[in-house]
């Protein structure tokens, strides 16, 4: 069976503690060498407590990376023109503490209904989801506010 990467939402509970439970050791999760909250299985844990608790989720390190690379600190404006189903937005949001704000946009209007139920799973209401189509953009941009500057 192919590796399967998951996110450790930090919202809800820690990495080590994923790691060392007991009740998960047989999942042989081993902890990302790309990203600090991304951990590593040979096995589905889908129908796991863990996983409908919203404690990891489903996410590909490539993913997690963008999130990390933009690096949202609490109490930040985030702009996430590009945010299909919102995993990346509901990382970000770990990543603030749920503290910020953040505006996730996307074209297609299902992928934000579906966003949004997995927003309110997984992090708080401090989001806010807009259809929007920026027809030059071709890929992810996100952007974040600090100090009334724009970062890309």
């Amino acid at each position: 069976m192919p590796l399967i990467s998951f996110r450790v939402n930090t919202l809800k509970t820690t990495v080590n503690k994923v790691l060392n439970n007991e009740n998960y050791k047989s999942f042989n999760f081993c902890l990302s060498e790309i990203v600090s909250d991304g951990i590593i299985s040979s096995k589905s844990i889908f129908n796991t407590k863990l996983y409908e608790n919203g404690e990891i989720i489903k996410q590909d390190q490539a993913s997690m990376l963008v999130s990390h690379f933009l690096d949202p600190q609490p109490y930040d404006e985030v702009l996430d023109m590009c945010a299909g189903i919102a995993s990346k937005t509901a990382h970000m949001a770990a990543l603030m503490s749920n503290h910020g704000k953040i505006v996730a946009c996307d074209i297609n209007e299902e992928r934000l209904k579906i966003g949004a139920t997995y927003l309110k799973k997984r992090t708080s209401p401090h989001m806010y989801l807009w259809r929007k189509q920026w027809n030059w953009m071709s890929s992810i941009i996100l952007f974040k506010l600090k100090n009334n500057v724009l970062h890309i």
